[in-house]
């Protein structure tokens, strides 16, 4: 399959998501302002708390989710903070002070700037305790060790399966290499748009749509592909190859969607 016609794949899968994602937009709620806070390789005891004076709660009608709920993706933890009990409520403050503890650092504050909830209802910090300072949570960096963390396993499991299958010829491999690289980097590279560009509850709505269609755009491709430029077996191998690889590919995602940390935009 000539490269123009992948490009209209993706331009095909791009005006479907964005042709959904338009009217959930409009129906989809804001919740309350959060905070996220991110700490790499976290003590297990490690333990944070918003600090405060206590005037927020004086007429009953302001409360705050004093315990960040904390959750792990392989290497990152996360504090999540509710700051308004309210559906659409913000911080009132320009500034949020969190009290952290552990037993490997001790118990230190830090002060946060608040974000204008206008433009960011969500914000995120990165929390070096060897420092006790903070940072934006997200960046191109970071990023790109998560594309690599997607496309390194898959690249090395489908390797496997073409070599499984007898496939040892130089020009064989050749178009492997072409053709899955494209393939997994425009998968990985369409998964990583719906995340730095929805917000979450727009990416829970349309994870299993969008994702089943690029899916299938790609087994499409990558059987044609095999069927017509992978040569050295018969052409009833090279289908059955494809089809193994994007099964079991199917099954890597699943477990890195679960697992690896998820792409953010770095946006304080």
């Amino acid at each position: 399959m000539k490269i123009r016609k992948v490009i209209a794949v993706i331009l095909v899968a791009v005006i479907i998501s964005l042709a959904m994602a338009t009217p959930v937009h409009a129906m989809v709620t804001p919740g309350s302002q959060e905070l996220t806070i991110v700490v790499i390789n976290a003590p297990v005891d490690l333990a944070m708390q918003i600090v405060y004076d206590g005037e927020l709660e004086t007429d009953g009608t302001f409360r705050v989710e004093e315990n960040g709920r904390r959750s792990s993706r392989a290497w990152e933890t996360y504090y999540r903070f509710s700051l308004s009990s309210e559906p659409q409520g913000v911080w009132p403050y320009e500034e949020i002070t969190v009290l952290i503890s552990s037993g490997e650092y001790g118990e230190f504050e830090i002060t946060i700037p608040v974000p204008s909830w206008h433009f960011r209802r969500e914000f995120a910090i990165r929390l070096d305790l060897e420092t006790q300072t903070f940072s934006p949570a997200y960046s191109h960096g970071r990023n790109l060790i998560i594309a690599l963390c997607w496309l390194i396993p898959l690249f090395a499991a489908d390797s496997l399966i073409f070599f499984i299958f007898g496939y040892r010829n130089q020009r064989s491999w050749r178009t492997f290499v072409q053709k899955n690289l494209i393939m997994h980097g425009i998968f990985v590279g369409f998964w990583f748009l719906l995340h730095l560009f929805l917000i979450p509850t727009i990416i829970g709505i349309l994870f299993a749509p969008v994702l089943l269609f690029i899916w299938v755009a790609k087994l499409i491709v990558e059987v044609t592909v095999f069927k017509r430029d992978v040569v050295e077996k018969s052409k009833k191998r090279a289908v059955l190859c494809a089809l193994l690889m994007n099964l079991i590919g199917a099954f890597i995602l699943i477990l890195l969607g679960m697992y690896v940390p998820l792409p953010a935009a770095g946006i304080n």
